[in-house]
Order: C-alpha cells, then structure tokens, then sequence
C-alpha cells in the first residue's frame, strides 16, 4: 500500500485489491451520506463503521483520525463536482441562438450543479471553520467554479459580439453564484433563508434578466 495525500494535505492508506477499493469507497460513501444527513460533522467513525459494513479497525487502518476521513470523502467530492461543473459550464457556452438564450442556458447550468449538490455543500460550510483543511479545499473548487462561469460567459459575449471586461465578469458570476446558492439552501444557518422561495424557472428568469441588461449596459459604457 502507498501513502496517497490529497490537496488537503491530509493522507490515507490508498487500497490496492478492488476489494479493498469497494470497501473503502463503502466508507467514503458512508461518510458523505451521515455528513448530509445530520447536516454536520455529530458522527464517530464507530457510526461510519457501523452504516459502512466495514470494521473500526480497517478505517483506522487507513486513516489517521475522523478529521483525516473528512478530508478524504470531501476531496473526492470536490473533485466530482468540480469536474461536473468545468463540463457544464463549458456546454452551456456553446448553447443558445443569442444572448438571452446562452445567458439562460449558463445559469440553468450552473443553478443545476449548485442544486444537485446542495445538501452535502450545505454541510461542508457548516463544518469548514473546524477543519481548515476542508475550507481550503472548498474555496479551490469555489475558484475553479468561478473560472469555469466566467471562461463560459466570455465566450458567450464574444459569440453575441457583446463587449465586457473581467469585473463584469466577475460580477456577473458573484450575482449569479450569490442569489441562487442561498436559494437552494446553501449558505450559513446564521445567514437565514431567502425572504422569498423563488421556483428555479423564476430564478432562471430572474438571474438571466440581471445578468442579460448588465451586459447590455456593459456594452453601451465600451461604445
């Protein structure tokens, strides 16, 4: 067996025999359904061990601690993700006729990911202020996201011949991202709810028009 770190620094026992991969990857499973479930972190390896079918001793056997386990089944879901979210963002680039149809197309994309994902990035906030390394992953894969937006909406502005600089950019995803992550539920507890539950029509809708006439303003300003 080789030590294998992750981007958290943190490191497990990587199996080699496709029964030990089925049984750690029963664990990395386990973990990320408690992790949901109870919305935080208020669960013992015992409990994994117990949802996981695998023994106390075998985890242990290849990882440090629970801290080490988290790290574990949160950068391979980031790595999911983050590959789900570069291939969205990247076919949504390239839909639509004009402008509004390929700005709908990008936001229903990434409202789609965010969504999907909700529950578990929900949790992962939750828990990120005591585990250092889970905060610096996710805010890897919040960059990597942010990338993927803006990469994709450039190319949209330069299909519809619509001028716009890097912060409007930027700003355009921080809405996008902003609004409709604490629309589908992620975010701090301490930061509350949406006043208003928005339909994900009526959040597409909504987030297309923002983004839709800054552009248009954007490109005005350029004139």
């Amino acid at each position: 067996m080789s030590t294998t770190p992750t981007s958290n620094a943190a490191a497990f026992l990587e199996p080699r025999q496709a029964r030990s991969r089925r049984s750690w990857e029963r664990v990395l499973d386990a973990t990320r359904d408690l992790l949901i479930a109870r919305g935080r972190a208020d669960f013992a390896i015992a409990d994994v061990s117990s949802s996981a079918g695998v023994s106390i001793g075998s985890i242990y056997g290849r990882v440090a601690s629970k801290a080490a386990l988290l790290e574990a089944v949160h950068e391979r879901e980031m790595v999911r993700i983050d590959a789900e979210t570069v291939a969205a963002m990247a076919a949504a680039a390239q839909s639509g006729d004009d402008l509004s149809a390929s700005v709908t197309a990008l936001i229903e994309a990434r409202v789609r990911t965010l969504e999907g994902n909700a529950p578990l990035l929900a949790a992962v906030i939750r828990i990120a202020e005591a585990y250092p390394a889970v905060a610096r992953r996710g805010i890897a894969s919040g960059r990597t996201a942010q990338t993927a937006f803006t990469g994709a909406l450039a190319s949209i502005c330069v299909r519809n011949r619509v001028d716009c600089d890097e912060p409007g950019l930027a700003w355009c995803e921080e809405i996008v991202y902003s609004v409709a992550s604490r629309q589908v539920g992620i975010g701090l507890v301490a930061q509350g709810g949406p006043q208003q539950r928005m339909t994900d029509a009526q959040l597409v809708s909504f987030l297309t028009s923002t983004v839709t006439s800054f552009l248009r303003r954007e490109e005005l300003d350029h004139r």
